[in-house]
């Protein structure tokens, strides 16, 4: 993923192709990588697998394991509006081309997202900032934009990044396998027995692997917990089609607006800099939105 324009925060949801209910797990990712995984960390998966599912091979962009994501709730709670682009709803919306439902979404890795003690700072992401993960087993991995507008988390605009697939290389893959090793110490857990009942003539991993942590038998066909793509989908993303950018002229003391503007985050935009010192200013007023710095 690389940033084009700059200053975008990226949502990051992660499932396997072979099981719906191994997915990226974010504490475990946090216990073990930290607040701010980055180059050579491991993305892990949630139990009973617990296994790497990715390594983050480059990453010139912050990261941020300790927000949500943006929902309903907070624009209505903080912001008194009830109709607003947020993660949320742009996450699973994306996912439903894959048949998951709106409560299999998960805890988001946050991409290019900059927090410290809790509290959301200004996104310091510059054009060509990159992150590049590469995935150990068949995944779906769905990035997406940040739909807050109202917050510094992307400095009060949505914003494209680029999203590029390629195969791994050789170096890539003993890259990732170093960052196993040393992120497993001692080593993995030996996978656990499953409690579940397999019928006869069903594929171990129909519902759930029989051995948690295996890979699965590609010659197999696989179960019904297998993710697989609707052909119909259509995308309906809410909101979006409401979205506009609209310029609004303001007179103001160009030496004043000189002093008080963040050159080093926004260069020669005057209009992103304008928008960041009026909607933080606003946001100060409300007293509502005490993550945001």
């Amino acid at each position: 993923m690389t940033q084009l324009e700059g200053h975008q925060c990226v949502d990051l949801n992660v499932f396997t192709l072979a099981d719906r209910h191994e997915r990226l797990h974010v504490g475990r990712t946090r216990g073990i990588a930290g607040e701010h995984p980055g180059a050579g960390d491991v993305l892990w998966s949630n139990a009973p697998w617990e296994r790497p599912l990715m390594v983050i091979l480059d990453c010139t962009g912050r990261t941020d394991t300790t927000f949500p994501f943006c929902s309903r709730l907070i624009y209505s709670a903080f912001f008194g509006l009830h109709d607003r682009t947020n993660c949320e709803e742009i996450q699973r919306e994306a996912q439903r081309e894959y048949g998951l439902l709106p409560w299999e979404l998960h805890e988001s890795l946050n991409l290019f997202m900059s927090t410290e003690n809790g509290v959301i700072q200004r996104n310091a992401s510059r054009p060509g900032d990159r992150i590049e993960l590469l995935a150990l087993h068949d995944v779906l991995a769905v990035p997406n934009v940040c739909g807050d507008d109202l917050t510094n988390c992307s400095n009060f605009a949505l914003r494209p990044v680029r999203v590029t697939v390629s195969p791994s290389t050789a170096d890539d893959q003993a890259r990732a396998r170093r960052a196993v090793a040393t992120a497993a110490g001692l080593g993995l857990p030996r996978p656990a027995p499953s409690t579940q009942p397999v019928q006869a003539g069903q594929p171990a991993h129909a519902g759930q692997p029989a051995h948690p942590g295996q890979p699965v038998d590609a010659a197999q066909p696989l179960g019904p917990a297998a993710l697989r793509r609707d052909p119909a989908y259509v995308p309906a993303y809410p909101y979006l089609s409401r979205l506009d950018v609209t310029d609004i002229p303001i007179t103001l003391d160009a030496d004043r607006f000189a002093e008080v503007r963040d050159f080093t985050l926004y260069g020669d935009d005057d209009a992103a800099a304008l928008r960041d010192l009026v909607l933080s200013h606003a946001i100060d007023r409300l007293g509502a939105f005490a993550g945001n710095a």
